[in-house]
């Protein structure tokens, strides 16, 4: 069977460290940037990638149509290439509106789904649930949905529950959480990771009690879904995160089941900050100083020096406030330089990674 043909990794799962582009709203990377992103990701000591951004419209709002070869054959591609690089290989899909089904269409739908996700092979598998309006009945049809899958899929289990996190925003976008859905939620089977964004849907700081307190709450140590670099929304576009890992060290890592980013729109800049992180959460380098490190280590002379004298105004003051004669000579100095890193400034300075409103929780 295909349960047996595609067996997880054998390997100790617990506290893991990933990359994903699992939330990413806005134009998924080009396909020749994620695929380089394995070795990258095998070299800062890092274990496994989930690929479900938004934007793909086959594993969210049109996960009910039929699916191409050409989209299955894709995802192959990137599992055998992620997993030839040591690297775990991961897809998230969001049954958007599976409620709307009746019990026994939705059920057959979603195994039939996994089912072809399992051929693929899949070292874990993302069923997520976030992002999308509150109903009726919301946890019993997310553990049902739940169960479905661990009937089908050999893969480690990542759930993103509707409420990833007690940030207000999220009742506001979508709905009242029902007064006893994490209660309910968390008697989803304890081999089941539950995906949390921390205090909130992007978090400055992660502190252990947090995550202590969370442990109470679902019944098990959280899976860390990390927004820290996010920059996909129509307001978050406008920046580059270049934040320091605070509070994202060996400490907290020991108390989560795994830690894993959503990184920025910019795939090479997103590289710089993954490195701080490895440096802070696997080596106990200070966060300033990883970040520090990271830039140095990832760019040439003189586009890290730029980097690390504009990195407060990239994070804090954004496109709109550059005056025009600033970001003509830095556009000047970045055409120079040649190097991918500056080639996605310079395209970020130059309006290319707008991303609208289909970002509801920015």
């Amino acid at each position: 069977s295909s349960r047996r043909r595609h067996t997880r990794c054998s390997r100790d799962w617990s506290s893991d460290v990933c990359s994903s582009d699992l939330g990413f709203f806005g134009p998924p990377w080009p396909e020749a940037k994620r695929l380089a992103f394995a070795p990258f990701l095998r070299e800062i000591g890092f274990h496994f990638y989930l690929y479900a951004p938004k934007a793909d419209p086959f594993l969210r709002k049109r996960w009910r149509e039929p699916w191409s070869s050409e989209f299955r054959n894709r995802l192959g591609l990137y599992s055998r290439h992620f997993r030839s690089h040591g690297i775990g290989f991961g897809v998230g899909l969001s049954p958007f509106e599976l409620h709307l089904l009746g019990a026994k269409e939705g059920k057959d739908l979603l195994r039939e789904k996994l089912a072809q996700l399992e051929e693929i092979g899949l070292d874990l598998l993302g069923l997520f649930f976030d992002d999308m309006p509150v109903h009726d009945g919301l946890a019993e049809k997310q553990l049902e949905a739940i169960e479905v899958v661990r009937s089908v899929s050999s893969a480690r289990v990542i759930f993103c529950p509707a409420f990833y996190t007690p940030d207000p925003i999220l009742e506001k976008v979508f709905g009242k959480r029902p007064e006893r859905y994490w209660e309910e939620i968390s008697h989803a089977p304890s081999e089941v990771d539950f995906a949390w964004t921390g205090p909130k849907v992007i978090s400055e700081e992660i502190t252990r009690e947090h995550l202590e307190e969370t442990e109470r709450l679902l019944r098990r140590k959280p899976f860390l879904w990390d927004n820290l670099f996010a920059n996909d929304g129509p307001r978050n576009c406008k920046f580059l995160k270049f934040r320091v890992p605070y509070s994202r060290t060996k400490d907290e890592l020991s108390r989560t089941r795994g830690w894993a980013w959503n990184p920025m729109n910019q795939a090479y800049l997103s590289r710089i900050c993954l490195k701080a992180c490895s440096l802070s959460l696997l080596k106990g380098v200070p966060p300033q100083a990883a970040l520090e490190k990271a830039i140095r280590e990832n760019c040439s002379i003189d586009l890290a020096n730029f980097l690390l004298e504009n990195r407060t105004r990239f994070l804090e003051h954004g496109l709109d406030k550059f005056e025009p004669e600033t970001r003509r000579g830095w556009l000047a100095d970045l055409e120079k330089w040649k190097a991918p890193e500056a080639e996605e400034i310079f395209g970020w300075l130059s309006g290319e990674y707008a991303v609208g409103s289909e970002c509801l929780t920015d």
